[in-house]
């Protein structure tokens, strides 16, 4: 019997040549998408310092230096850096092209500029950078602005970093509107220094204002404070504050998502939800004028008030809130005010 041979045939040489390039092709990326990223590892992007600098001489920082560094073992792709004051945007310019990446164990410094000086950054603004890296990782860095960088002449500031920790400022008068707490001195001991900020630590409705012995007695001022909620009560500040035939009368700035001092006083009840300037005059409140407005608990909000003559405007976070006119009360102390928020901090108090 015959056994009938098999016809092989050649393999054409392009063929060849074509499952050849589909096999390095294929081993290539099994290395880089797979082999490579195990034996890299992760990337580990930090910042370790950033420098603000003025280059134009007017007192606000129009240029940062940032310092990074790659703690891990795999490179780090950096995608994108955003400044941030207020939660806004800045949209200042990088020096490097982006993406950029910087390999394991390596430090570079990256520069982030403006020209335009409503963009620029001063004391004592609320700026903080968002540096996103390799598949969406965020990095985000708080920067602090220092008094050096300050457009004005300040005639009170207070940041409160001189002081330890439990430190209860002397300087301030204080006074108990009604008492929640069963726990607390309900004095201007419950008002103390924590981590370079004024934290009440009772949970009563109080205020504080700086007092006559330090001579702070304002009228046509600028004013600037840092807030920081951690409950719905209502916080704020107070300016004008003066006492008249023993009545305490003084303008309030404040915001309540559910109750404030109106619960214990008398006159207009301020609508929750809104930012409210209000007169008070012997525990009987007047709503002057307010403006819708949302707070997220424990984030800093910047207030700033301008007053010139009756003039009164209310800025928050850098936008104009409340713009009205008031003529009763024509000057006097500061205050701070916190209805049973045990919790609530103030910092970077300034006058100028």
């Amino acid at each position: 019997m015959k056994l009938n041979k098999l016809n092989k045939r050649a393999v054409s040489p392009v063929i060849a040549v074509v499952l050849l390039i589909a096999l390095v092709t294929a081993a290539v990326a099994i290395v880089f998408f797979v082999v490579l990223p195990m034996v890299q590892g992760d990337p580990q992007l930090v910042v370790l310092k950033i420098t603000p600098s003025d280059t134009d001489g007017d007192k606000r920082v129009d240029t940062l230096i940032i310092d990074y560094q790659n703690l891990g073992s795999g490179e780090a792709v950096i995608s994108s850096i955003i400044l941030y004051k207020y939660n806004n945007s800045m949209e200042w310019t990088v020096d490097k092209t982006l993406p950029y990446s910087l390999k394991s164990n390596k430090k570079d410094v990256i520069t982030l500029t403006t020209s335009d000086p409503t963009k620029q950054l001063k004391y004592p603004d609320i700026a903080y950078l968002e540096t996103t890296y390799s598949d969406g990782i965020l990095l985000r860095t708080d920067i602090t602005i220092d008094s050096s960088f300050s457009p004005v002449t300040l005639i009170y500031s207070e940041d409160f970093n001189s002081y330890s920790d439990g430190y209860s400022p002397t300087e301030w008068t204080y006074f108990l509107v009604a008492q929640h707490s069963p726990t607390g001195t309900h004095t201007i001991n419950d008002w103390q220094v924590q981590s370079g900020s004024l934290k009440v630590m009772a949970n009563d409705c109080t205020y504080i204002v700086l007092n006559s012995s330090t001579g702070y007695y304002y009228t046509n001022v600028n004013m600037s404070f840092d807030l920081k909620a951690n409950d719905n009560d209502e916080l704020g500040i107070i300016f004008r504050w003066q006492m008249d035939g023993g009545k305490e009368k003084y303008y309030l700035v404040s915001y309540t998502r559910d109750h404030g001092l109106s619960d214990h006083f008398g006159g207009d009840n301020p609508t929750d939800g809104y930012v409210t300037l209000s007169y008070v005059e012997d525990n009987t409140i007047t709503v002057i004028d307010s403006a819708s407005f949302s707070r997220n608990d424990n984030s800093w909000y910047n207030y700033r008030l301008v007053t010139d003559g009756t003039s009164i405007k209310v800025y928050i976070n850098d936008v104009l809130y409340i713009d009205t006119t008031s003529s009763l009360l024509s000057g006097g102390y500061i205050g701070l005010v916190s209805a049973a928020m045990n919790g609530a901090e103030f910092d970077n108090i300034l006058v100028w």
